[in-house]
């Protein structure tokens, strides 16, 4: 039996002195957290952020060492650590000792997991989020049979994935919420064409699974075929909060290299109102005359309207609305926790964008129907912040949440959040290096600046030469993009070329500096992470827990916070009232 008891004084204490210690490390770093690749040239980056004994350590990596740098300090033991420069295994054995992966009470995913997991059917997902959605549709409904609690909200929802799956295949209750209409739409038609299917799904899973245990090999059943659905849209989170609406992209179209692109734009007057379902698009497949008929338990719910999505957006008084309550009233019962006592409410969220995971943690504290909270946030550039003292400090910023921080007046840079979205782990596994796009951002920027007299600031070319043949390609490309076609005559290609040639031979070292600023990326994910975790505590929850639930690989955005409420409808059963006070899985 795996557990995750209540905190104690001295993991408390531990907490305390990490924190410390991460708030010690970021301001030690913070000229390097908020540089930005595309200065690179214009402020002379190399120079003037790093010690000469820095880059003379840098100078003399191989190509291996130099594509691994952001990891290599996780095996300080191994020969490609060892014959690294002093200078620069200090630096990275600093950045190691500085992030969650060092500290020693993170919790792993194999805690909150078992053998007998249910067989996980995939149906039109990319590997990536079938992986996401595998994982955590298991800790969550282990701990939704745990603590007796079958009414999930699921926020930030996007096109359902992770609901279908708790629906169908863990018989909960689900209303999936998100802020954009068409996710909603996406969702809902995706869920009544895949319980068309769903029968003939279970019954494939169910033969392949015998057959294996049959031949005794491991099953890995995945369901990707598109001949019954076609879903062309992206995978996309979207949350809303305080008016804004954020849509981040996870995934393009090459499935095994999914990067992260988000944007910022209010709302138009047409959306809901926050904590409102006055957009209300229901899944109830009354179409659907088919019975679903269980093969094994809890394999798929019996009832095709436990899972419901919704557009809405989200604030701290949203799970009050009544609304919401009649929701979670009209969906069905599923047969296997119809007999339960079941109260209360399991709040989750996979990939929760910006304040999205803030705002979530807040409901949980201040709702007493809410008993279980399991979310994995994302997009930490996307967080509130009062980077400028402007905002009334009573407001609800994503950050940081937890008084233990704000004495310390922290502020993490748009650029550092930037930095933190970037995948070490990844990175080092597909041997990455910059894209040859950065090199030309970088010396775009002093075409602009010796060129046309401008300093740059703001003008943001997005992907607009991503596809481009040559250099000139992607500076007229640019220049048009910022509204600089008229002036485009000024650069001859001859003079567009020498810029290139001037600075191509740079490029090794701007890969270096690229790779050495990924090496802290998880130092400034890993301070918003505790910062929440502080929060939870001085709201007196013990029980809360950071748990790596991914493969930081294949999933980079890889933890969650977990934590519960003890109380008498939803305490575990009485042989083990023991562990009360915190999460544990049988």
């Amino acid at each position: 039996m795996a557990s995750c008891e209540a905190t104690d004084n001295s993991n408390f204490d531990h907490l305390n002195e990490d924190i410390r210690r991460l708030l010690a490390y970021l301001e030690a770093k913070k000229e390097l957290m908020d540089a930005h690749m595309v200065e690179y040239f214009t402020s002379n980056h190399w120079e003037s952020l790093l010690s000469p004994q820095l880059r003379e350590d840098l100078e003399s990596l191989t190509h291996e060492q130099l594509i691994h740098l952001p990891t290599v300090a996780y095996d300080n033991t191994s020969e490609e650590y060892r014959t690294l420069g002093e200078h620069l295994k200090t630096f990275l054995e600093k950045a190691r000792q500085a992030q969650l992966k060092s500290f020693t009470w993170v919790k792993d995913q194999k805690e909150f997991t078992s053998e007998n997991k249910v067989n996980f059917i995939s149906h039109i997902m990319t590997p990536k989020k079938s992986y996401e959605v595998d994982v955590m549709s298991d800790v969550v409904g282990r701990l939704a049979k745990r603590f007796q609690v079958n009414k999930i909200l699921d926020l930030g929802s996007g096109k359902g994935y992770l609901s279908q799956c708790l629906a169908l295949q863990y018989g909960l209750k689900v209303v999936g919420v998100d802020s954009s209409d068409g996710n909603t739409q996406n969702a809902a038609r995706r869920n009544e064409r895949l319980l068309k299917v769903w029968t003939g799904l279970v019954k494939k899973s169910k033969r392949e699974k015998d057959n294996s245990l049959r031949s005794g090999t491991m099953l890995v059943f995945t369901h990707n075929s598109k001949e019954n659905f076609e879903d062309s849209s992206s995978d996309a989170c979207t949350s809303c909060c305080d008016g804004t609406l954020h849509l981040c992209d996870h995934c393009g179209k090459d499935n095994n290299k999914q990067k992260c692109f988000c944007k910022s734009s209010l709302l138009s007057s047409t959306s809901p109102e926050k904590g409102s379902f006055d957009t209300v698009h229901r899944c109830l497949n009354t179409e659907i005359s088919m019975t679903v008929k269980s093969e094994q338990s809890c394999m798929y719910a019996q009832n095709p309207t436990s899972y419901v999505p919704v557009t809405g957006l989200v604030d701290q008084s949203f799970v009050s609305n009544g609304t919401l309550t009649r929701l979670f009233d009209e969906l069905g019962s599923p047969s296997d926790v119809e007999n339960m006592e079941c109260d209360g409410m399991f709040i989750v969220g996979l990939h929760t964008c910006g304040d999205l995971a803030p705002t979530a943690l807040r409901i949980f504290t201040s709702q007493s129907s809410v008993k279980l909270i399991c979310i994995v946030g994302c997009c930490y550039h996307l967080v509130t912040q009062d980077l400028e003292g402007s905002i009334d400090s009573d407001n609800a910023l994503g950050f940081p949440m937890s008084q233990f921080l704000k004495p310390f007046q922290l502020q993490i840079s748009r650029n550092a959040t930037m930095v933190a979205q970037q995948a070490a782990d990844r990175i080092s596994s597909e041997s990455q290096c910059p894209p040859l796009s950065v090199l030309y951002r970088a010396i775009l920027q002093v075409i602009l600046k010796e060129k046309f007299g401008l300093d740059g600031s703001g003008m943001r070319v997005g992907k607009a030469g991503a596809k481009c043949k040559d250099f000139k390609e992607y500076v007229d490309k640019c220049l048009n993009k910022l509204g600089l076609k008229e002036r485009m005559s000024e650069l001859s290609e001859e003079e567009v070329n020498s810029y290139l040639t001037r600075f191509k031979h740079h490029e090794r070292h701007l890969h270096a500096f690229h790779q050495l600023r990924a090496a802290i990326a998880p130092c400034i994910e890993s301070v918003f992470l505790l910062d929440r975790l502080r929060y939870l505590y001085e709201q007196g929850h013990e029980s809360a827990c950071i748990v790596r639930l991914f493969d930081p690989v294949r999933s980079p955005r890889c933890y969650a916070i977990i934590a519960s409420k003890p109380d008498e409808t939803t305490s575990p059963r009485d042989e083990d009232k023991q562990h009360s006070r915190g999460l544990f899985l049988a």
